[in-house]
């Protein structure tokens, strides 16, 4: 069929015309990043009188150039609009089904240790529309995730072992690498209506430090030294140096060559080269008969670029194939000659898909003890640095405020960012001023009031730190070090005294216990009515300037201690089964 058809979103078979064939339908385009965005547009006339069909989440099958078959995408949303002209036009969105492997199914918790690539896919699938196919890579890993889904966890599956999904409407397909080298080229005067090239060398290394499971290390099996320089280090005025985490691997000597593997080859670009990317729109000429098959190309392909006018003459990768399916006259290619993931990384539409990722940020920076792993810690803030670096490059700067609030009629929220400063507000002051609260400059975040789950930082300054609202809780303040029970009742206090120290204990019912003071020496001061008692029956007991006061405490307990005792002071101290007997 040389049309997009449209089925009903509770269709199972997907045969036949559907329920409208949309042969109106123009600039029908699809987009496909390799583990990265897979998505469909097209424009319908409003008038169409199928127009009626274009619901959300019905289905529109179209043909896929790179697969050679028909897939399956969900119609996300569209706009309606009247131009200048006064034709009423429509701008349809929709996802490719694997999209639904985001909503198909909640995972609680996820523990996958030590599993296959297919047992974690399985897994992670199973109870969904969605199936197995073939899986290439048997590398086994570890996948701790929680409040998670699917599509979640393959992209982790993904970052831990390598590898590319082919993502066939409801299979799912886990290969080492998408395409193969058909001989296709593109060459200006030939294919190429435009061409650009970028060179980015904000991510290049050629020394690096390579980190295993838990901070391991390579210096044991690389003469002592943690760190591998590249080949092409003197190509540079000094060394340029990163790092980079291998969290499933325990083993030194594999570590140290994997972190080899980083360098550039005769057939692909490392992380010692600047990274440089093609983009164009090209004619395919495999849609023309007089050129047939051999001119065929899809998504992971390897083609040979040639433009004298840029000095092109390189193969390239595949990465990005926007198509459009029933047109020969165009189509748009991203190439690269580098790790798929940093292409995914650094393209606008993974985005998206990463910010769905960051929940799982807490999980890579914990060892197997469940331990934070500090060295990850810094890792993350240095990639995050980085990345900031880069987005820098392509904001837009000016210094002009910009407030945004939650209604221009009446605003109850707002925020504010200008001249280095931001700012958020919840209330108005008498005189219809915003009440701003919390406040970042460059220099520092002053908030009156901060709500997270997790807080990494080198200073934290507040009057109160607590971890929760109410029950069982920590509590930082001028008064002190608190710990509250389930019920929220205080029953430590630690604090710091003009010449001492104390810890204070309270009972269930909030009454005041007794402490433990620090000064020259430790005094043990319950509350008048206690007792004092040293509880399981001990081998030795040494007491060094303990003091009691015989006339606040009814009795002292040593419980299952039996003997004869002389206190520093001169006094004798007779104990039977626990009870002091006699002070003499």
């Amino acid at each position: 069929m040389k049309y997009p058809i449209i089925y009903d979103k509770k269709e199972t078979s997907f045969t036949g015309l559907g329920i409208a064939v949309l042969n109106n339908a123009a600039n029908v385009k699809v987009k496909e990043v390799i583990n990265g965005e897979f998505k469909l547009s097209l424009i319908l006339p409003r008038t169409d009188p199928k127009w009626q069909h274009v619901q959300s989440e019905n289905f529109i099958k179209v043909y896929d150039i790179s697969q050679g078959k028909d897939q399956l995408f969900r119609i996300r949303g569209f706009t309606e609009e009247r131009d200048n002209k006064g034709k009423l036009t429509s701008n349809i969105q929709a996802e490719h089904i694997w999209y639904d492997a985001i909503t198909c199914k909640h995972l609680p918790s996820v523990e996958l240790i030590g599993k296959t690539p297919d047992a974690i896919l399985q897994e992670a699938f199973s109870g969904t529309r969605f199936s197995i196919g073939i899986v290439e890579i048997t590398t086994p890993t570890d996948i701790i995730m929680s409040k998670t889904n699917p599509s979640k966890v393959a992209q982790q599956l993904i970052d831990n072992v390598g590898g590319e999904l082919i993502r066939d409407n409801w299979t799912i397909n886990l290969v080492k690498q998408r395409g193969s080298n058909k001989g296709v080229q593109f060459r200006f005067g030939k294919n190429i209506e435009s061409i650009k090239r970028q060179t980015d060398g904000s991510t290049l290394i050629t020394r690096l430090y390579p980190y295993g499971k838990d901070g391991l290390q390579i210096d044991s099996v690389n003469g002592g030294k943690p760190y591998i320089d590249s080949p092409l280090i003197g190509n540079y005025d000094r060394p340029i140096i990163g790092y980079k985490d291998y969290k499933d691997i325990d083993d030194p000597a594999e570590l140290l060559q994997n972190a080899l593997k980083e360098w550039s080859t005769e057939d692909n670009d490392g992380i010692d080269k600047p990274h440089v990317t093609y983009s164009g729109s090209f004619i395919e000429l495999s849609k023309h008969k007089e050129y047939g098959s051999i001119e065929t190309f899809g998504l992971g392909d390897t083609a040979k670029v040639i433009d004298s006018g840029i000095d092109a003459d390189t193969s390239q990768r595949i990465v990005e194939y926007e198509f459009y399916p029933y047109e020969p006259q165009r189509s748009n290619v991203g190439l690269a000659n580098f790790e798929i993931k940093v292409y995914r990384n650094n393209n606008i539409g993974s985005i998206i898909s990463n910010a769905n990722q960051a929940s799982q940020t807490l999980d890579s920076i914990t060892t197997s003890a469940g331990n934070i792993n500090a060295t990850a810690v810094d890792n993350i803030l240095t990639r995050l640095q980085t990345e900031i670096n880069q987005m820098v490059q392509s904001a837009l700067i000016h210094c002009q405020a910009d407030m945004y609030v939650d209604s221009l009629e009446n605003p109850q929220r707002a925020l504010i960012f200008g001249n280095g400063i931001f700012a958020i507000a919840n209330s108005k002051k008498p005189n219809g001023d915003w009440n701003w609260r919390t406040i970042a400059t460059g220099d520092k975040l002053i908030a009156d009031e901060v709500d997270a789950l997790w807080i990494y930082t080198g200073k934290l300054i507040g009057n109160i730190i607590q971890t929760a609202e109410g029950g069982a809780r920590l509590e930082f303040s001028k008064a002190g070090f608190l710990q509250y029970d389930s019920n929220g009742v205080q029953r430590i206090l630690i604090q710091s005294l003009t010449g001492f120290g104390a810890i204070n204990f309270y009972e269930a019912d909030g009454s005041y216990s007794g402490r433990l003071v620090s000064g020259n020496g430790m005094a043990l001061e319950p509350a008048n009515g206690r007792y004092l008692g040293l509880g399981a029956p001990l081998a030795t007991v040494e007491f060094t300037g303990l003091q009691v006061d015989m006339t606040s405490v009814s009795q002292v307990k040593l419980n299952g201690i039996s003997g004869s005792f002389t206190t520093t002071d001169g006094h004798h101290l007779v104990v039977s089964n626990g009870i002091v007997t006699s002070i003499g």
